[in-house]
């Protein structure tokens, strides 16, 4: 049967030799286009100083590493070994880099003889149109210490009216907004809370005494780093959430948006400068942007906690009228082996 369109022969269900001879070459084309960009993506992302396109790739690494395959398959099925070869190379140099935020991050046993420490975690969107019902889902959660980043200003009102809605008994540390910049940053805790020093620019530290033991909590709301400019910011954020993390002796958790994946530069700096670890378990989904796929959705939200802070729960939560989704997560003290 002739096919006029393609100008190809068909005999029963399989093609000629005829009809192939387009879409081998494209084939082989497109291959060797994807492995050249996982090349330019793998010498970006091993740059040695902080270049700024070095953290956009870092961020994109799952994405990326998916999209290696995806050309190591193809250059495999058109036999373009050279494409396949370095499609290969090019994700083992652009994943190496990244591997700490790879590793694996799992939850430990409840213990129900034990105390526990629960934070929720949401960046409720300055534009939502659903406040009653944000607030009376964060209510709900029951929650022993609450972050809020862009919290809009019919929830501000209600926290400065009655800031014991979400928690009981709760201190309430409030971080200015800043035009242009940072919305206000919110957190609210059942136990005392001291701030280290006057929170501003999305970063507040506070000391929290807690039934885990002293707490060294920093909240923070990073600045995407989209731009360069941007990410200049991110950065300088960034080093002063490590400099208030220094907590002498205390446990630390670091919680908020930071706009920033594990596999992230900064994010691995972040960790090792504070010898904290991201909470949230390896495969679990993310939380940005909500409406999307689970497994296209990026680990924006969360928290780093100290390596005396076991994991015992984390769980997204849907925030009504954010782009955001919530996390809620469980600590506890480790025990000694």
């Amino acid at each position: 049967m002739v096919i006029w369109r393609s100008r190809s022969i068909w005999r029963g269900r399989f093609k000629c030799a005829e009809s192939q001879t387009r879409v081998i070459p494209f084939a082989r084309r497109a291959s060797a286009a994807g492995a050249l960009i996982l090349g330019i993506s793998a010498i970006t992302a091993n740059a040695p100083s902080r270049l700024w396109l070095s953290e956009l790739v870092s961020n994109l690494a799952v994405p990326l590493g998916l999209f290696g395959l995806a050309v190591t398959i193809a250059a495999i099925v058109c036999r373009a070994r050279p494409a396949g070869l370095i499609a290969i190379g090019a994700s083992a140099g652009l994943l190496w880099p990244m591997g700490a935020g790879f590793a694996p991050r799992r939850l430990i046993p409840f213990n129900s003889e034990a105390p526990s420490l629960s934070i929720v975690v949401a960046n409720v969107y300055a534009l939502n149109p659903q406040p009653d019902r944000l607030l009376e889902l964060l209510a709900a959660q029951s929650a022993d210490v609450v972050v809020l980043t862009e919290p809009p200003p019919p929830i501000m009102r209600a926290l400065s009216g009655n800031h014991t809605a979400l928690t009981e008994s709760a201190t309430l540390l409030r971080s200015p907004p800043r035009r242009g910049e940072h919305a206000w940053l919110v957190v609210l805790s059942r136990f005392p809370a001291e701030l280290v020093e006057d929170p501003s620019d999305g970063v507040l530290a506070c000391d929290l005494e807690t039934p885990l033991g002293p707490i060294r909590f920093v909240a923070c709301h990073v600045i995407s780093p989209r731009s360069l400019g941007r990410y200049k910011r991110a950065s300088a954020q960034l080093e002063r959430v490590a400099a208030l993390a220094q907590a002498d002796g205390r446990a630390v958790v670091i919680a908020g948006d930071f706009n920033a994946v594990p596999t992230a530069r900064s994010q691995q700096r972040l960790a090792l400068r504070t010898n904290t670890r991201r909470a949230a378990p390896l495969w679990r989904a993310g939380t940005f942007p909500a409406r999307w796929p689970s497994l296209l959705r990026l680990h924006l939200d969360g928290a780093l906690v100290s390596e005396s802070l076991g994991v015992v729960g984390w769980e997204s939560i849907e925030l009504p009228g954010s782009d955001h989704l919530g996390v809620r997560i469980v600590l506890q003290k480790r025990t000694s082996p």
